[in-house]
């Protein structure tokens, strides 16, 4: 899956805001499919930074209803990327 863009979107909440200032640490919502080799990889080339480690999750889908409407949110995978010392990102202050 190298021809496609592996990182969908960055994830603000407060938790990944105090992770970003404290921990150096950044959210990001990626294809289920991508490797923590492929997020890392894209992230350096993208952003021109040394990325140290790469964590990744699942967020299980969630039931919702709408009116009489039940439905499932999708499955979503965030991955969690740690900078090295000196590095950071503009996108997220």
């Amino acid at each position: 899956m190298t021809t496609s863009k592996m990182v969908k979107s960055k994830l603000i909440t407060e938790k990944t805001a105090w992770l970003a200032t404290h921990k150096n640490a950044y959210s990001f919502y990626v294809e289920i499919r991508a490797t923590k080799a492929e997020i890392k990889a894209e992230i350096e080339s993208d952003y021109a930074v040394e990325v140290e480690e790469v964590r990744t999750r699942m967020e299980q889908p969630i039931a919702k209803r709408f009116r009489q409407h039940a439905y499932m949110t999708q499955f979503k995978k965030v991955a969690i990327v740690k900078l090295a010392a000196g590095n950071s990102l503009p996108i997220f202050e």
